[in-house]
This record gives C-alpha cells, structure tokens and sequence, in this order.
C-alpha cells in the first residue's frame, strides 16, 4: 500500500497539519520544482523497482550522506528505504554541523527529528518506508536498580563485555519496551514496515562463532523463563540440570516462546497497515531455533515477512555460503518468499546480490559506502 505524495501530510507550526496545494507542499519539501530532489521524485514514479529496498542507518551516515540519500536510491533504482538509529550516536558517525545542533537540544530530540525528516522526504518521492526496531536489546535497562538480565545455562548472570546488551523476551520489563517503542514509530512515522531486529533469546550472532556446538542453548535460564516453563510442564525447574533432562520440552516452550510474542505484537498492531518484517541470523535452519527461538516457517505461517541477514565476520566474502543458506531457505519453506538482507561493499558485490531478487522476493541491502560512487 504506498503512500501518494498528494496525500503526505505537511506539519505547521506547533506540529498541526494544514492542507495545501500540491505545488505548494512539493515546493516547500524540496526547495523548489527546479531542485534535484523534484527531478528525483519524478524518475521515481517510472523507475522504483520494490524487489530492491535500502537499509540506511543514521548513526552510521552523516547528515550530509543524507542529503546524498535519495541520489543513491535514484541511482540503484530502490522502491523503498529502511531506517535505523540509535538514541545516541558516536562523535565518529556524526558531522560537525550535527553536534553543534546536538548541543541546543536532546540527543533523541534531534535524533527523531532527523528521521522525521527522511521519512517524509522518501514518502513525497513515493517509496515505501521502514523503521528498525532493536527489540530485546537495550543498554538503557541495565542501568535500573531492578533490572533482572539474562542467565546463561551455567547460571551465570549475563555482563556485558562489549557494546551488547541483550534482555530477555519473557522479562515483563522487556516487553513493555518493546510495546512502547512499536507505538511511538506507529504513531509519529506511520512507516510501511517495522523491522524487528533482535527478536530473539540472546545470542550476539554478529560476534559468536556460526559453528553452534553447544550441547544447550546458551542463554536464557532468568527466574522468569524458568518459572514459565515450570509451569507449563507441571513441576518446579529451577537449574539447567533439570532442564537437559527435558530438553525436547525446553526447544518446544522456547520456540513457542518467541512465536507467542510475535503474534502479540502482530496484533497489537492490527488496527495499523503496517506490516511485521523478523530479522534472522544468518546461522544454518538446524540451528536457529536451537540458538534462538526462531522458527521461520511458523512466522511466515502467522503472515509476517522473515528477513535472513546474510552477513558475518568470519563469512563476508565467502559467498558460496550465503548461497548455502539461501539454498536451506528455499527447500525448507517451499519455495515461500523471504527478504534477505545482504552487506555489500563494492560494485561487484552489488551486482552478485541483487541476482536473488527474482528468486526469492524483495531484497535489503546495507552498507552501501555514499562517499563514494
């Protein structure tokens, strides 16, 4: 369902919204019928392929990448764009014109107001818009008193040794974050998708070795997991020895877990249009409902969109890897459309990717270098 440029909205002074003539909201939104981003918006209306979406982050790019954004996706011919930020963005991926303006307002404040400013601009040039949304991973958390956070199966407390910091999806605290992010983007972006990143039992993928050799998952075995397993078995569980004796019920009430909530999200967010894309890791379909939770088939039961992301430290330039993975994809779910998210660092690399688009369905891709051609 895309969004006709005549009908963006266009925010007055104190946040109101006002009508006015087609003209007017495209001279006003993109500095005239003269400027470049008009030209764009008119090539957009013949050129938008929607196999091919961007992924663009906006601690990772700087405002004057921004300015070059919608250039690029003229360039590779994108049909929509998917946005992420964090609260707080480093000094190094943050231009001198930002943190002088960081410093006249809070950092979420100008965060935000930069996103509202891309999303609208990409929904005048008529693409479809997303937003990531870092679901049990939460830095902010670990700073309350009360915070219980994850248990690994030793019975160690988990202690953030680097920039990861996982909560648990049966915390109740968790959740009620992850509902209260869902609602701000709906309510202030209305995006086309919502990209739910990290939906997951912890396991920081991106750092762990892909070779999964654990005996037992290894996280999360928090009082809230263990007493809700409890009572779905009947008896009391209160350590991993227990649960190794029952280790097929732990795999089925873990997965369950997972799905349970994603429906839960799914209808909270029925009355809206916008639809639910689940980020996996790119481990082997034998091992991500083991490492996870995660079972692709029941998400794309439920009607939702599952998202491969297809890169890794150890794996970047090992394609026939990626094509492995793919190959799991497409034999393990019949043939059912994913979107897979690939990393791409050079012009070779993007022409390789965007080959799977007519294959499997819409693709992502991040990474894209806009300081250079």
């Amino acid at each position: 369902a895309w969004r006709s440029p005549a009908s963006a909205p266009e925010w007055g002074s104190g946040g109101r919204r006002f009508k006015s003539s087609r003209s007017d909201r495209l001279d006003r939104a993109k500095g005239g019928w003269n400027s470049p981003l008009f030209f764009l918006y008119q090539r957009a209306k013949i050129f938008h392929n929607m196999a091919l979406i961007l992924h663009y982050g906006l601690d990772q790019h700087s405002i004057e990448d921004d300015a070059q954004l919608f250039f690029r996706i003229g360039r590779i011919k994108s049909g929509g764009v998917i946005f992420s930020q964090n609260s707080y963005p480093s000094a190094s991926s943050t231009c001198l014109k930002a943190r002088r303006l960081m410093e006249r307002q809070p950092v979420q404040d100008f965060c935000d107001n930069r996103l509202d400013k891309l999303i609208y601009q990409a929904k005048e040039c008529g693409l479809q818009t997303g937003i990531v949304v870092n679901c049990f991973l939460n830095k902010e958390l670990y700073n309350l008193e009360n915070f219980t956070a994850p248990v690994s199966y030793t019975g160690a407390v988990y202690n953030p040794q680097c920039d990861y910091y996982p909560v648990c999806p049966n915390n109740p605290v968790a959740v009620q974050t992850l509902l209260a992010d869902v609602d701000k983007y709906l309510g202030r972006y209305t995006p086309d998708y919502l990209y739910m990143n990290h939906f997951q039992f912890p396991f920081d993928w991106e750092n762990e070795d892909l070779d999964i050799q654990d005996s037992m998952p290894q996280f999360c075995y928090c009082p809230f997991c263990l007493t809700e397993f409890s009572s779905v078995i009947g008896e009391i569980v209160n350590n991993s020895e227990q649960i190794e004796q029952t280790m097929p019920e732990w795999l089925e009430w873990r997965t369950d877990s997972i799905l349970n909530l994603i429906i839960h999200v799914k209808k909270h967010i029925s009355k809206s249009r916008t639809r639910l894309i689940i980020g996996l890791p790119p481990l082997a379909l034998i091992d991500l409902p083991f490492s996870t939770g995660l079972l692709p088939y029941s998400i794309l039961d439920e009607g939702l969109i599952v998202s491969p992301q297809l890169y890794h430290r150890t794996k970047q330039k090992q394609l026939v890897w990626i094509e492995d993975i793919l190959d799991q994809y497409r034999i393990d779910l019949n043939l059912r459309k994913i979107w897979p998210l690939f990393k791409v660092e050079s012009r070779n690399e993007f022409g390789y990717f965007t080959r799977f688009g007519g294959i499997f369905g819409n693709l992502i891709l991040t990474g894209l270098d806009f300081n250079r051609d």
